[in-house]
């Protein structure tokens, strides 16, 4: 039986083991697992019931077990594990609490160990591990930026969907079982035209 466990949530995400939603007033919220830090309250403390865990915040995207969420100023803030630099600190660190990585953008998708964001300009940014090609032609643990003329971006386990502005829907990575949709099961790690005339799209895992 479904359960009730906020009200005003304006959008949300869920990962492998952990849940996070924002409400109408800008504060994020987690619940779940949290075993490398990946709800941001500075434990790794599993949590049964939603916590407060920031404010001001517009977007949220949930990997494996790490974090992302955009603030109403374009701020990108990561958290969680960080085995593969998919937080975008430089390091390899897993933490606890969000740190800042960069700014200007208006929305983020985050993958197994991979984080794409969109900035307003359009570009198209990736940090992480790129092992499949899910970042294109880049990887490591510093964001870089991979396209440009973007309009929306998401992360699956190991691989990237991006559409443009003129309705170009691009992927790369991982074509297992042709999740593409290109006809083919061929990985690519440059990105790959799939369709045009797209308005929007919601890739699988």
């Amino acid at each position: 039986t479904p359960v009730r466990v906020a009200a005003n949530v304006v959008t949300f995400a869920v990962g492998n083991y952990h849940s996070l939603f924002v409400t109408a007033d800008g504060t994020l919220w987690g619940t779940g697992s949290n075993w490398t830090g990946q709800l941001g309250d500075g434990t790794s403390s599993e949590r049964h019931s939603p916590v407060q865990l920031g404010a001001h915040v517009v977007t949220v995207a949930a990997g494996n077990a790490h974090s992302a969420f955009v603030k109403d100023d374009g701020s990108v803030w990561t958290v969680g594990n960080n085995g593969g630099g998919q937080l975008g600190d430089g390091s390899y660190q897993s933490r606890t609490t969000p740190l800042q990585v960069a700014t200007g953008a208006v929305a983020a998708s985050a993958g197994d160990a991979h984080i794409l964001f969109v900035k307003a300009d359009g570009t198209l940014w990736g940090m992480g591990s790129s092992g499949m090609g899910q970042l294109g032609n880049t990887s490591g643990p510093l964001p870089l930026q991979i396209a440009t003329g973007v309009s929306a971006a998401s992360a699956g386990v190991y691989h990237s969907f991006f559409l443009k502005t003129n309705g170009e829907l691009w992927a790369m990575g991982y074509n297992y079982a042709g999740s593409w949709g290109d006809g083919t099961t061929v990985d690519h790690a440059i990105p790959v035209l799939l369709n045009t005339g797209v308005t929007a799209f919601s890739p699988g895992n």
